[in-house]
C-alpha cells in the first residue's frame, strides 16, 4: 500500500498558448518568411511530443484525510502479517512523508486511536518527532492488540497529525486507516452481553416482620466474550413492606465476560407487613464495551411470615355426667396476631362421651374470634371417672400446621333404670316426704302461734307492774 506525490516538471502552459497564437497568426499571414515557419514548427513539436507526466497521490483504499492541504501526510502503512489475529500483539508501520519541497514540519505529534476499543496500542499511543525534512520520510512502529472478541471485519483506526509548518503555522490532519481482522467472531456471534439475578438468599425460609436480614444477590454476565461497565444495581419493593437498609443502590466498576458480582445488603420489614410473598425488583444498568447503555430488571420472591398468635378462653368441662345425657360444650378460639388463622378445628379424644369426634371452625380473622360447639352423648357403658384431650389445630397461610392438647376429665354416673316397684316405692317415699313436711310445717306454726302469745302476755304483765308503782 503506497501513496505517490511526485512533482511532475511541466512545461509554461503560458509559452504554450502563446506559441499556439503566434502559429495561427503566422499561418493567416502568409508573408512570414518560411524560416520562422519552420522554427516555430519543430518548438510545437518538441513540446507535443516531449512527456508530460503530471503524478497525483495515490488514493489507499478506505484512507481518508480532514485536511486534503496538509504537506505531512501517510504515504503507506503495513500491518505484519497482513492481518490482525484476535488475542495477538503484532507490529503496524505507518510512513509519514513531507510533500513540501521547501519547509521541513517539526515538533510533529502523531497519535494512534481505534473508537470500538477492540484494536488497542500496546506501546504508547502518541510519539513526538522533532523533525521531519523537507521531502523526507519518517516511520512509526507500533505494536497493536486484537482482543479476544473482535470480530472479523475490517476495523477503521485515526491517525492525527499535528505538526508546524512553515512561519510555525500549526496544522492538524486526521488520517482513517483500515486494519483488517482474520479468525475473529462473526457479528452474529457476538452478542449484546447481559446480566442476570443468578442467585439471592436471605438466610432463612422466611422474614419475620420487625427484624433486620442481609440478602445476599448473585450476578452472573452471560457474555463469554464481553465485559460490562459502569454497573449500577438498585433494589426496590413496591408496596414499601420492605426497605433496604441503607440506599439500596451500589455502584460496580466492571464484570468481566463470564464473571459474577456478589451484592449483600440489609432489608428491614416493617411490623405490619401481612404474611405473603413480596416481589421485589433488582435493577441493572450498565454499559457494554462500546459504551452502549443497557437497562435490565429481574424479580426475586421474598416470604413475610407473622407469628401466629391463638388464645382460648377458659375451658370448663362439666364436672358430673350421667349415662345417656346430652351435652352441650363450647371452646372460644381468638386470633390476637396479625397474621389470618386457617382451617381451625376441635378434636375431641373422650372414652364413653366421644372417640375422634371434630368441629370445624375454619378461618380467623386477626383480632376476632370464633366459638365451636360439640354435642356430646354420654354412652351406657362406661362408668365412674374418665379422662381425655382436646385437641385444637390451625394452619397459618403458608399452609404450616400447629396443634395444641388439653386435658378434660368427669366423672360419669350410672343412670337409675326406673321400674313399676321403684315407682311404688318412690311414690310411697315421696308420700311419706310430704307427710313429714306438713307435719313440720304445722308444728312451725304452733311454736310462732305459741311464741307469739308468751311474748303478749309478758308485755301485759309488765305493763300492769308499771301502773301499780306509779300508784
Amino acid at each position: 500500500m503506497e501513496i505517490r506525490n511526485n512533482n511532475a516538471e511541466c512545461r509554461n502552459e503560458n509559452l504554450f498558448i502563446l506559441l499556439c497564437a503566434v502559429m495561427r497568426g503566422m499561418i493567416i499571414n502568409m508573408r512570414i518568411r518560411k524560416s520562422v515557419l519552420i522554427l516555430l514548427a519543430v518548438v510545437l513539436g518538441f513540446l507535443i511530443l516531449a512527456p508530460v507526466t503530471v503524478f497525483a497521490q495515490e488514493e489507499l483504499p478506505g484512507q481518508t484525510s480532514s485536511d486534503p492541504e496538509a504537506e505531512l501526510i501517510v504515504l503507506r502503512y503495513d500491518i505484519g502479517g497482513g492481518n490482525l489475529i484476535p488475542g495477538r500483539t503484532q507490529t503496524l508501520t505507518i510512513v509519514f512523508l513531507n510533500k513540501s519541497d521547501d519547509y521541513a514540519a517539526k515538533n510533529v505529534n502523531l497519535s494512534f486511536f481505534e473508537e470500538s476499543g477492540q484494536i488497542l496500542p500496546k506501546d504508547k499511543e502518541t510519539t513526538v518527532v522533532n523533525n521531519i525534512a523537507a521531502g523526507g520520510q519518517y516511520t512509526w512502529r507500533l505494536r497493536v492488540f486484537a482482543t479476544g472478541t473482535v470480530e472479523s471485519r475490517p476495523y477503521t483506526a485515526t491517525i492525527s497529525v499535528e505538526y508546524e509548518a512553515q512561519n510555525a503555522t500549526a496544522v492538524t490532519t486526521t488520517y482513517d486507516i483500515i486494519l483488517p481482522v482474520q479468525g475473529g467472531a462473526t457479528p452474529a456471534a457476538i452478542t449484546t452481553p447481559k446480566l442476570i439475578v443468578e442467585q439471592y438468599d436471605i438466610g432463612s425460609q422466611h422474614i419475620v416482620p420487625g427484624e433486620i436480614k442481609t440478602l445476599s444477590v448473585i450476578f452472573q454476565n452471560t457474555s463469554s466474550m464481553q465485559k460490562v461497565q459502569n454497573i449500577k444495581f438498585s433494589f426496590s419493593e413496591e408496596s414499601g413492606q420492605i426497605l433496604p437498609g441503607e440506599t439500596g443502590t451500589v455502584f460496580v466498576e466492571s464484570i468481566e465476560a463470564d464473571g459474577q458480582y456478589k451484592w449483600q445488603f440489609d432489608v428491614f420489614t416493617i411490623r405490619t407487613a401481612e404474611s405473603r410473598p413480596y416481589a421485589a425488583s433488582i435493577s441493572m444498568e450498565y454499559e457494554d464495551p462500546n459504551g452502549t447503555p443497557i437497562i435490565m430488571t429481574d424479580t426475586i420472591y421474598l416470604y413475610v411470615h407473622q407469628p401466629v398468635r391463638l388464645e382460648h378462653d377458659n375451658i370448663v368441662f362439666p364436672s358430673r355426667l350421667t349415662q345417656m345425657d346430652s351435652v352441650p360444650f363450647s371452646v372460644t378460639l381468638m386470633n390476637l396476631g396479625k397474621s389470618n388463622i386457617l382451617n381451625a378445628l376441635l378434636t375431641y379424644e373422650i372414652p364413653g362421651l366421644s372417640n375422634g369426634s371434630s368441629v370445624l371452625i375454619g378461618t380467623i380473622l386477626p383480632g376476632e374470634s370464633k366459638t365451636g360447639t360439640a354435642n356430646f352423648r354420654v354412652g351406657k357403658d362406661v362408668s365412674g371417672e374418665v379422662t381425655g384431650s382436646l385437641f385444637i389445630s390451625y394452619e397459618d397461610e403458608y399452609g404450616e400446621i400447629y396443634k395444641k392438647e388439653m386435658a378434660l376429665s368427669t366423672v360419669i354416673e350410672e343412670r337409675v333404670e326406673i321400674t313399676p316397684e321403684t315407682s311404688t316405692q318412690v311414690e310411697a317415699s315421696t308420700s311419706n316426704d310430704y307427710i313429714w313436711v306438713i307435719y313440720i310445717s304445722v308444728g312451725i306454726i304452733v311454736v310462732v302461734i305459741l311464741a307469739f302469745f308468751i311474748i303478749k302476755y309478758i308485755k301485759q304483765r309488765k305493763q300492769i307492774r308499771a301502773d301499780e308503782m306509779r300508784l
